[in-house]
């Protein structure tokens, strides 16, 4: 999405490297011990936000 002010950019740390690599039955794994009960945010909904607009995904190249 985009917002009035253009691209909004949230940054996270971790201790991996390759944050966006945990699979989406990793993800689902560590959420059902939580028990959440969310409007919006699911595990498909968080694997799907490490998702990249094409031309970041050109610029990497």
């Amino acid at each position: 999405p985009t917002y009035a002010a253009g691209f909004m950019t949230f940054g996270w740390g971790c201790h991996s490297s390759e944050p966006r690599q945990t699979p989406l039955n990793e993800i689902e794994r560590r959420l059902a011990p939580l028990d959440l009960k969310t409007k919006y945010y699911t595990a498909a909904a968080h694997v799907a936000s490490f998702a990249l607009p094409g031309y970041i995904e050109a610029l990497k190249k």
